[in-house]
């Protein structure tokens, strides 16, 4: 089975068969071998790297112009800038998933993502990344709550009021979501329950010798 990567065809456009042999202004490729690259990368088990070296096997037998790993990022990079750009549906069953990334140099991310209630059910409440939506993304150096407050309430103006909110507990998130459940009482804040369960087990086991054992093991 395929690893999906976050992502569902019906958001990608097709190309009119007319133009795919035009070149992009300014670029060097045509549109036929972006499009063909953006299939491979989210169609395969293929990264940047590995779509690369696709193109050096393929130019033994056909002549086809190489790609650099970098043009294939770059090309993957603006359609999910396009992506997070694309209006959202305002509806009243937006679940949001909150969490900072770890800290990149001097800054971090803190990261919103959105799924619908009615998704979640009609996949038989197994999550899937094609189902999540980006729907924030905002990088600083410092946040605190009010940093997080204003990003929801910044999201919502997209999306409508959300009906549960998800994070890690983090202090700064959960001070953040309470400000905004506090003006928002039908929201529900919820507590992750991997990260939940994950400290439960860290707390039981971390002591225990066969555990300690299993982790040097998996090293």
């Amino acid at each position: 089975e395929q690893k999906n990567k976050g992502i569902s065809k019906n958001n990608i456009g097709v190309i009119n068969p007319s133009t795919i042999i035009e070149r992009v202004p300014n670029h060097c490729f045509e549109i036929w071998q972006i499009q063909l690259s953006v299939n491979i990368f989210f169609n395969t088990n293929s990264g940047f790297r590995g779509v690369s070296t696709m193109y050096e096997e393929f130019n033994q037998f056909i002549n086809i112009d190489t790609v650099s790993y970098c043009c294939i990022r770059q090309w993957i990079l603006r359609l999910g800038l396009g992506l997070l750009k694309e209006p959202v549906e305002k509806r009243t069953d937006w679940i949001y998933i909150t969490d900072f990334s770890i800290q990149l140099g001097r800054e971090r991310c803190l990261l919103i993502l959105g799924v619908t209630k009615q998704s979640i059910l009609e996949n038989g409440y197994e999550l899937k990344h094609k189902q999540v939506r980006v729907l924030d993304i905002y990088v600083q150096e410092h946040f605190d709550a009010q940093n997080v407050y204003e990003r929801l309430l910044k999201t919502i103006e997209k999306t409508g009021n959300p009906i549960q909110i998800i994070s890690d507990k983090g202090h700064d998130i959960c001070k953040g979501i309470e400000m905004f459940c506090d003006e928002n009482i039908s929201t529900i804040p919820t507590y992750d329950i991997t990260h939940m369960i994950g400290i439960v087990l860290k707390h039981h086991l971390e002591n225990d010798a066969r555990w300690k054992s299993l982790q040097e093991d998996l090293l």
